[in-house]
């Protein structure tokens, strides 16, 4: 995994940025990924609902998308984060995050997203740009409040 971080000069602002290859390894390594970014600057359940988040848009990008490489993007302000995670394949299968909602108890499939969807708040979005474009979701995350 390539990947950068900086941390700007403006309060608490900061972005870590790195690329993953799209193999089975993908979401673990995600995981990974989030706790060296996140594990300092947020509470562990903070830290677990990042992870959650970050290893299930993995996952579909890997697995339905047939990425090959996946751009996870973590950017900081304060207590809040916002997730990215692009893909130069394309999303079709991905339904917009209105649609993001738990399935039927005897679905296949679809209850990664609704988690992704229960954890995120606003900010919610799909970004997809066509065939040569990165494909994009984008979820914001506030630390959970007891």
């Amino acid at each position: 995994m390539k990947s950068s971080s900086v941390t700007l000069p403006i309060g608490d602002v900061w972005r870590w940025s790195g690329r993953i290859d799209g193999d089975e390894y993908a979401p673990r390594t995600a995981r990974a990924a989030v706790h060296e970014a996140c594990g300092r600057k947020f509470d562990a359940g903070t830290v677990v609902d990042i992870q959650l988040v970050v290893s299930e848009l993995v996952t579909n990008c890997v697995e339905h998308g047939h990425a090959d490489s996946v751009q996870l993007c973590l950017a900081g302000v304060g207590d809040k984060i916002t997730v990215t995670v692009a893909s130069a394949a394309p999303l079709d299968g991905v339904p917009h995050p209105d649609d993001w909602c738990l399935p039927t108890a005897t679905a296949c499939s679809g209850r990664g997203l609704a988690m992704v969807g229960r954890i995120g708040c606003a900010g919610l979005r799909v970004t997809d740009s066509g065939d040569d474009a990165w494909s994009a979701i984008t979820v914001s995350i506030e630390p959970r409040t007891a």
